[in-house]
């Protein structure tokens, strides 16, 4: 709320928590995406080495192994990074968004991510708050 030209406390606060709560997604988001691109190459990789037939694979028993084990990190990497979108996805959702540009942009990051009853309740008690100041 403006008063005279200034923020309140309470908004600041909230805005400053707010920006925290959004950078941190951003970061893991960031993160993430070429750990999904770099698994996705893994899974292409080792599946094109194992439907081959038992000749080739033979032959490509030691390339399938590397493979494996590329994809088993990648698999590793795509759930330590999603788990911190996630997490950063529910920190967001913690924090009141301070206006409605940020309420617009939290109601685009959970569209790209799960959203579940928790995400709807966020969502309305952001709205009761910013009509509460109108």
């Amino acid at each position: 709320m403006t008063v005279q030209g200034h923020t309140s406390a309470h908004s600041q606060t909230s805005g400053d928590a707010w920006t925290k709560a959004l950078t941190n997604f951003i970061d893991a988001d960031a993160r993430f995406e070429p750990v999904c691109a770099a698994l996705s190459q893994a899974e292409r990789a080792y599946f094109a080495l194992t439907k081959k037939d038992a000749h080739e694979a033979n032959r490509d028993l030691l390339a399938e192994r590397r493979a494996k084990k590329r994809l088993d990190k990648a698999y590793e990497a795509d759930r330590r990074c999603g788990a911190a979108v996630h997490e950063a996805v529910q920190a967001l959702l913690r924090v009141p968004a301070p206006n409605l540009s940020a309420l617009v942009s939290k109601v685009e990051i959970i569209t790209r991510h799960e959203c579940d009853e928790d995400c709807v309740q966020s969502i309305l008690s952001d709205l009761r708050s910013l009509a509460a100041r109108n």
